[in-house]
């Protein structure tokens, strides 16, 4: 990669950059390339409902999207997918909605969102958030799911249990979950 040079090495020519990429569209060398290859979540910035999806391959994202790595990824989309993690961030959320319905999912206001770490005293929600995580995989990664009514009825059933399973992780209350759940208020 050729840079131009600044005012100080004026009329000496083009420079060769130091910090130059391995590729031909890089501008600098991205050491950030390792993480899209590895298990993750990725969602939209800009969003009308939370959209974090997991991807265990080689997804890479680009301008108005982003990616989290690390460990507990399907018990982290349990909770950020659910309807108490949507609550809870748009009470956390730092600058407001956008319009009627929209939200941006930025890095600095899911980092404020108050998710429990996984513990010993939670550890048994985290292992059944995260089966019904695979179980939501397994049957929205078929082929056939966008015709099959019966597998996307199986798919909302399994996201109701992982509202109600968020709402044990905060220990809410029945008052609690119906400020939550607004008119949608069903007692489990």
């Amino acid at each position: 990669m050729i840079a131009f040079t600044n005012e100080k090495a004026k009329g000496k020519g083009l420079l060769k950059r130091d910090d130059q990429g391995d590729y031909w569209w890089e501008l600098r060398d991205c050491a950030y390339y390792p993480e899209f290859e590895k298990e993750k979540i990725v969602w939209q910035e800009i969003v009308r409902e939370p959209s974090f999806a997991y991807d265990s391959g080689e997804f890479y994202c680009e301008a108005t999207s982003f990616l989290m790595t690390g460990n507990n990824l399907k018990y982290l989309i349990a909770v950020l997918n659910s309807e108490p993690g949507t609550f809870f961030f748009k009470q956390f959320y730092a600058g407001g909605g956008l319009g009627e319905e929209g939200y941006r999912y930025k890095k600095a206001f899911l980092e404020r969102l108050p998710i429990p770490l996984v513990s010993s005293q939670n550890k048994d929600i985290a292992k059944e958030l995260e089966a019904l995580v695979n179980r939501i995989l397994s049957l929205t990664q078929s082929e056939d799911y966008l015709e099959n009514l019966q597998k996307q009825a199986r798919v909302k059933e399994y996201e109701r249990q992982i509202d109600q399973l968020v709402y044990r992780l905060y220990e809410l209350t029945d008052e609690e979950i119906r400020v939550v759940e607004g008119d949608n208020y069903v007692k489990a």
